[in-house]
């Protein structure tokens, strides 16, 4: 089978899509329908250190804990 092809059915059983917005406050996130319909939104803050040079950090294991955390939320 074409590869096209099998993207294409599989594409085609799509209900929903998990958007994603990594914000510098924490990840906005949103299950969305095919027709654009929002279903369910969730937000979850992450932790900005600011060291002794004033350079804003944040971990990208905070991030992927909230967005996976939001992520179940919504779905």
């Amino acid at each position: 089978m074409r590869l096209a092809s099998l993207v294409a059915r599989r594409l085609a059983r799509v209900t929903r899509v998990l958007a994603i917005d990594l914000g510098t406050g924490g990840p906005k996130v949103a299950a969305v329908d095919t027709g654009g319909e929002v279903l369910a939104t969730a937000f979850a803050p992450v932790e900005t250190q600011l060291g002794a040079d004033e350079l804003a950090e944040q971990r990208p294991e905070d991030w992927w804990a909230a967005i996976t955390r939001c992520a179940r939320e919504v779905m």
